[in-house]
């Protein structure tokens, strides 16, 4: 049943295809608040979700903005660094609409489909991280998404995404400060079960150089 239910997903993401959003205008966005009320990005991907197709290449737009279809039409105008903070602008609309989606099914998904290991791939690189920005706003979707399901994100954390790898907290603590995976652990710690299994991991690892985030918390 749960691999006719992937099917049915993947089946509906092939349908939608590459999402292509109109990333210049992302541009007169000057706050966070503008971006969220004012982006047709945001708009769009919330008409377009629930479907594993769209959270895929969303996901893959924090990790590669470069290389995704979210971020394909920018004006031809557009400067270096403009375009870098589109790529940045773009990051946070995804990573909000993703937290802020109401549905259970993004969440499922994401378990489903494997998509926190397409948000992990950031981490793969030796440090320090080139986009601290991406890096906060997927740890903020690790923290939310935590809060909903702790143990079953702990689980995944604390496995490796290859046999015989290192945990998946393991990338988390290779590139954030000790303060910075707390915080995002102590949101799953939610039971002594929850305590026990992200112990091995944890205990494991050691930091690698600190992130210099956006400053401020995660969210709107």
């Amino acid at each position: 049943a749960l691999q006719a239910l992937k099917e049915k997903e993947l089946e509906a993401g092939r349908k939608v295809g590459d999402v292509v959003l109109n990333c210049t205008q992302l541009l007169s966005c000057n706050s966070y608040d503008e971006l969220w009320e004012n982006s047709m990005a945001r708009v769009e991907l919330q008409k377009k979700l629930p479907n594993v197709e769209v959270l895929r290449q969303m996901c893959q737009c924090l990790v590669t903005p470069d290389k995704s279809p979210l971020c394909s039409r920018i004006s031809p105008g557009v400067k270096d660094e403009q375009r870098r903070i589109i790529y940045v602008k773009m990051g946070y609309v995804v990573s909000q609409v993703i937290i802020d989606f109401e549905d259970k099914t993004v969440v499922d998904m994401m378990f489903r489909h494997q998509l926190f290991d397409v948000l992990l791939s950031l981490f793969e690189s030796p440090p320090p991280l080139t986009d601290p920005f991406a890096a906060q706003y997927i740890k903020d979707i690790f923290v939310h998404i935590g809060e909903k399901r702790p143990l079953q994100l702990l689980r995944h954390l604390n496995a490796p995404a290859k046999a015989g790898g290192r945990p998946r907290v393991a990338l988390l603590l290779d590139h954030l400060d000790i303060d910075e995976v707390s915080e995002c652990v102590d949101a799953l710690l939610a039971s002594e079960q929850a305590a026990v299994l992200v112990a091995p991991a944890a205990g494991g690892a050691a930091p690698g150089a600190p992130r210099g985030g956006r400053g401020g918390g995660g969210g709107r």
